[in-house]
């Protein structure tokens, strides 16, 4: 299965979160989310979470999605397909082991596959979600531009957006994000997302 974006009347948004656990800023995103009593879905590197379980606990028992985003992040146009293959299969196990709960989820590195490698992938009985709203926050260096994007928006049921956790600025621009809409924030395979 591939997913880009969730299905038409969609009752609400799915915030995503690439490359994490990042052992300040991730716990700083979980607060706001709390806060918020809103979910979210985070697609983890393997060997960031070996480093800080803790936090993918955290993640889990706060109802939070988890999906996997290979072991190391690596580049995926030069990754051999058997390379790719294996730290999806490491770092989804790593995950299912660690939280109990399945981790079928998974987000490729930028979000490339070439045609063997998404065979693959879905041959490991993993779905590839990707994203349809991308504010580009690895590229801006304050909090008051991701707050600004997201209030500047209109936003609509059945987005998937793409953040990264390990940015500080993001982590602090979350209150602005989480307050910018009333439609609720979803984790992915939640009912709510369908």
């Amino acid at each position: 299965m591939l997913i880009a974006s969730l299905p038409p009347g969609s009752l609400g948004i799915a915030l995503t979160f690439d490359d994490g656990p990042d052992p300040v800023s991730t716990p700083r995103v979980l607060d706001a989310l709390g806060v918020a009593k809103a979910r979210a879905t985070f697609f983890l590197i393997g060997e960031r979470a070996a480093r800080h379980p803790e936090i993918v606990k955290r993640i889990a028992d706060e109802g939070h999605a988890i999906g996997h985003h290979s072991w190391t992040h690596s580049e995926p146009a030069t990754t051999p397909a058997s390379v790719l293959l294996r730290e999806t299969a490491q770092t989804r196990r790593f995950l299912e082991d660690l939280t109990g709960a399945p981790a079928p989820l998974f987000r490729p590195p930028h979000g490339k596959l070439t045609a063997g490698k998404l065979l693959g992938v879905w041959r490991q009985g993993n779905a590839i979600v990707l994203w349809n709203e991308d504010p580009k926050d690895f590229r801006m260096a304050t909090e008051r531009e991701l707050a600004a994007w997201a209030a500047g928006r209109q936003w609509r049921g059945g987005e998937i957006v793409l953040l990264h956790d390990v940015h500080a600025h993001t982590a602090a621009a979350m209150p602005a994000i989480l307050a910018a809409t009333s439609i609720p924030f979803v984790a992915l395979g939640s009912p709510h997302a369908t």
